[in-house]
């Protein structure tokens, strides 16, 4: 039971940039969606000014592009590693390299779908009691999402 332990312990600090870059990266959209709801909600409980709305964008704008340089210097580390593996021969490290990033970004592709298809359900059905039903004849074709969205609920 030990050596298993300790085998999973390596395995994760061999493979820790490729699953911290997978991580980062599939939660990208869901939390810039927090931080959105978020920062909206705040303003809406505190009656802010045009000021305050600036602020919170600028607090947003900053948070969001310190978390897609943190990914951006991920990947190149990823590269510069699966570089240095193939220069000392571990083509079984890079092999599971690759597999993982394969892998874990179906798990992105799947979190990413169902956020987007969240997203923009609750925004039509927003739109659709904003407007008292006049957006389906002047945009038909939001008509399959109101559908789809009535069927998952």
């Amino acid at each position: 039971m030990i050596d298993k332990e300790r085998r999973c312990k390596t395995i994760y600090k061999k493979y820790f940039l490729q699953i911290s870059y997978i991580l980062l990266l599939t939660l990208c959209f869901p939390i810039n969606v927090l931080c959105m709801w978020y920062g909206i909600e705040f303003y809406i409980k505190n009656n802010l000014n045009e000021k305050g709305i600036e602020n919170i964008f600028i607090f947003y704008g900053i948070f969001m592009t310190i978390y897609i340089f943190c990914i951006f210097i991920l990947a190149i580390i990823n590269i510069i590693q699966s570089f240095q593996k193939y220069r000392q021969k571990e083509m079984y490290d890079c092999i599971n390299s690759m597999l993982i990033l394969k892998y874990g970004l179906l798990c992105f592709f799947v979190v990413h779908f169902v956020v987007s298809v969240c997203v923009i359900s609750v925004g039509s059905l927003l739109v659709l009691a904003a407007s008292q039903g006049t957006i389906l004849f002047a945009f038909p074709v939001v008509l399959p999402w109101f559908i789809g969205f009535i069927f998952i609920l």
